[in-house]
């Protein structure tokens, strides 16, 4: 139960900053140090051996070369100089522990980041079992568990924000000064031989141009160091922290604590007879309005999730002479104070803050209210979130279930691109463990680093080191389909479906399901769009059809922009439009457009629709829609998404472009012409009807009205337009009927007067292709009609055996269908 905590920053690995990416660069700057660290000690421990002989042993110059990279070695040869210089080795005890200095510093610098490297590995482990914990709660668990458990993680993740912060700080400390001490101890040495050494005058004289330069260049980049540090001093201040006790306390002292409980009557009762004992803890109410609670008064400067003040309603006294209890919405915290007078005391403080804070308390419970407003019921509420509806492209840390024994939840990296999603498990990701790294190239992802700094330009020499993957999963988006899986007891987990197999997979938070799951719907529904650009000619030459859909009039345009070669069909409205403007169409909802591909070989593409959305096309929709097509700012093919949108959502929301009349009132139809449409299967006018708002659900008119004559009104009296086209044979107008059934309250089995269904009245006229189609949107063929008749028995008696064939495979194909879901749940 959450509603007892505060908003808390929640982090996610994006947030986070870490990736494998992140986590390879790490490692290949620990491993870089880690060389180096023992060319350093080797190195110092030649000048300590010179410092003992004070100048009388030869100074082993060999590791000088490993400091440097090639690059340094080619535009200085400090090692050739320190071969001369070693006869010369006199006097230089206190310049030889003065230059030994900066290195020992650089050693510890070192042994600081391998440290900063192991901590974070230590506190990442740790949020992953916290997560762990987390996300394996029930969606039933009670409210405190849930807060401490949000509370925990919250902490921890900020704590490894901090961790991985201070590991890439030390990391890149102690990287660039692999560029600044090594050389400068260097320098020092060689300016010391010069000082000291008169002997070694004319050589070194010989090099100092040169010495002078790499000095310059260490001294530049110490610069730039030093406002590195700066700057990350000032990041590291801003960054999130763990919640501290804050404001001033207004009331303190133990008291022993209930747990958060459901009321109601009746049954209240038992469950309260139920709670857990009573726990003793300290209880501190500060003026913020936060009740903070621990297990004694030192843990009061703690970091901890307080109890918001501001979510609650009354104060009560209840169950018990030293018992009260807070009260917020359905649920209570029910306390115990050790004496009457601590009662007395608390009830009073609680009850005055209460009263003071009414215009606060009212606001935070609007704003719980919403922050806990579920995000969406499935995949189809995703395209509400128009922000978002064009993300493609997206990757993170998600968790995956075992398929052994232990069922453990393992973390895996994900990554949504290039119309594939790859599900990587890595056998171990702590920057500190360079034994589980690839020896291949660096995994998918590696950014190039590019800058002209001194400092920045590092980052260019060192390569990253990947860690080993132990599994992965590679998914093709163009034949996957995503659902969140509300079966299982665990939150924020939803499936990939592949012809293969079924991937589930849990994110961290409810913003981050939907956020994962939107970004797939659309790289697939990309992923189709490039699909159909790569293959277009070799499908529009097997599938002749489609080609003649796209012929239609005005179909080699986009209905809505103008775009050319329109891939995809609002199969209720008769439009042809672009991948850009399905992705609206989308987010409109299926109550105003149906999207579908025109190129995939789905259920919706019969004989019946290819025929509809052939006889209607771009031409007569737009003429239907926007008739006056010079005074509509239309949006083109390069507009904005948001204008985009707005042209949409004004064109089939508000249906603000359709026909009016000089006085700016609509020019409605009149009200016979959808049943007339549907007799003369006039589907031009059906879509006029329909994008009119005429009901579907009207009866014919019982006398005659214009064009309407008294002998149609006789044959279909009580009847709506869908009894009217399926007893006509009118195969487009039922076939755009039935496509905006959404707009019917009665459905596909709609009764006339006399209970006949369309289905019924279709086989009565016997009208095979109309019973096809109702068949295939899934009408009954067992409903009876006020005579006991259904349409079987109707299609039996007249002797239709095609029909009857007909409805007779589809009962056999619904019978199998039910008996295969009842062995799966079995």
């Amino acid at each position: 139960m959450d509603d007892d905590t505060t908003d808390v920053v929640s982090f996610t690995s994006s947030q986070l900053n870490d990736s494998p990416t992140v986590r390879a660069e790490l490692r290949g700057q620990l491993q870089r140090l880690k060389l180096v660290e023992a060319n350093v000690q080797a190195f110092s421990a030649s000048i300590e051996k010179l410092h003992a002989a004070l100048g009388s042993t030869v100074m082993d110059a060999s590791n000088v070369g490993a400091l440097l990279s090639s690059s340094e070695q080619s535009q200085f040869d400090f090692q050739n100089v320190f071969v001369q210089m070693s006869d010369f080795a006199e006097n230089l005890q206190q310049q030889l522990t003065q230059s030994l200095e900066p290195l020992t510093e650089y050693k510890a610098s070192i042994a600081a980041a391998a440290r900063a490297a192991r901590s974070f590995d230590e506190e990442s482990e740790a949020l992953d079992s916290v997560h762990h914990r987390y996300l394996s709660l029930s969606r039933d668990s009670p409210m405190e568990t849930r807060a401490t458990a949000h509370s925990d993680l919250c902490d921890k993740a900020a704590g490894v924000a901090l961790s991985l912060f201070d590991a890439k700080a030390a990391l890149r400390d102690g990287c660039a000064a692999q560029r600044v001490v090594p050389q400068r101890a260097l320098c020092e040495v060689l300016v010391a031989q010069l000082a000291y050494h008169q002997s070694c005058t004319r050589l070194l004289s010989s090099i100092m141009p040169q010495v002078s330069a790499v000095m310059t260049s260490t001294d530049a980049t110490t610069a730039a160091l030093a406002e590195a540090r700066q700057a990350d001093v000032a990041q590291r201040a801003a960054m999130p922290r763990p919640q501290v006790r804050e404001g001033t306390t207004l009331a303190e002292g133990w008291l022993y604590k209930g747990s958060f409980n459901l009321t109601s009557d009746g049954a209240g009762a038992g469950l309260k007879e139920q709670l857990k004992p009573w726990n003793k803890r300290w209880f501190i109410l500060c003026d913020n309005g936060k009740l903070y609670y621990y297990k004694s008064p030192e843990d009061g400067r703690q970091a901890k999730v307080p109890i918001d003040m501001n979510l609650f309603s009354t104060v009560t006294a209840d169950h018990g002479p030293l018992e009260f209890e807070l009260r917020a919405g359905k649920r209570t915290l029910r306390l115990k104070a050790v004496e009457q007078t601590d009662k007395q005391r608390w009830m009073a403080a609680l009850q005055s803050y209460l009263d003071a804070h009414q215009a606060e308390r009212q606001a935070a419970t609007l704003a719980n209210q919403k922050r806990f407003q579920p995000v969406g019921t499935g995949i189809r509420d995703l395209d509400q979130r128009a922000q978002m509806h064009q993300r493609t492209e997206h990757e993170g840390f998600l968790y995956r279930q075992d398929a052994d024994l232990m069922r453990r939840w393992r973390k895996w990296w994900c990554v949504v691109s290039d119309g594939e999603m790859v599900c990587t498990l890595f056998e171990s990701l702590r920057v500190s463990d360079l034994s589980m790294v690839s020896k291949g190239r660096p995994d998918r992802g590696s950014r190039e680093h590019a800058s002209s700094s001194p400092f920045e330009t590092l980052a260019e020499t060192i390569d990253p080191v990947p860690s080993k993957a132990s599994s992965s999963v590679t998914l093709s988006l163009a034949t996957v389909s995503v659902r969140e899986a509300r079966q299982l007891n665990v939150p924020y987990v939803f499936e990939v479906i592949s012809p293969q197999h079924t991937v589930a997979l849990q994110a961290q938070s409810s913003e981050e399901l939907a956020l994962w799951m939107e970004v797939i719907q659309n790289a697939t529904a990309s992923s189709l769009g490039c699909v159909m650009r790569t293959s277009s000619s070799a499908s529009s030459g097997d599938n002749p059809i489609f080609a003649k859909v796209r012929l239609a009039g005005g179909n080699g345009q986009c209905a809505d922009c103008g775009a050319p070669n329109p891939s995809w069909a609002s199969i209720n409205l008769g439009a042809i439009v672009c991948l850009a403007c399905a992705g609206v169409h989308r987010q409109m909802g299926v109550h105003i457009s149906k999207c579908r591909s025109l190129e995939l070989d789905v259920k919706e593409w019969s004989e019946p629709l290819i025929m509809m959305m052939t006889a209607l096309g771009n031409t007569t929709v737009n003429a239907v829609w926007q008739p006056a097509l010079v005074e509509v700012p239309l949006a083109g093919a390069d507009a904005t998404a948001a204008q985009r949108e707005a042209h949409l959502r004004k064109k089939y929301e508000s249906r603000a472009y359709l026909a009016r009349l000089p006085s700016g009132e609509e020019l409605r139809p009149p009200a016979y012409a959808l049943h007339l449409a549907a007799l003369r299967d006039d589907v031009r006018m059906v879509a006029t009807c329909l994008a009119h708002r005429l009901d579907v659900d009207a009866v014919a008119p019982t006398t005659a009205l214009g064009e309407w004559t008294e002998a149609m009104a006789d044959e279909h009296v009580g009847r709506m337009a869908v009894h009217v086209a399926a007893a006509a044979g009118s195969t487009l107008a039922l076939e755009l009927l039935l496509q905006n059934l959404s707009t019917s309250a009665a459905g596909i089995d709609a009764r006339d007067v006399l209970g006949k269904s369309a289905m019924m009245v279709a086989v009565e006229k016997g009208q095979a292709n109309c019973v096809q189609q109702l068949l295939t949107r899934g009408a009954n063929i067992s409903h009876a009609d006020h005579q006991r008749q259904t349409p079987m028995t109707a299609a039996a008696e007249r002797g239709l055996h095609a029909i009857s064939e007909a409805m007779l495979q589809y009962k056999l194909a619904q019978d199998e269908k039910l008996l295969r879901q009842s062995l799966d749940l079995g």
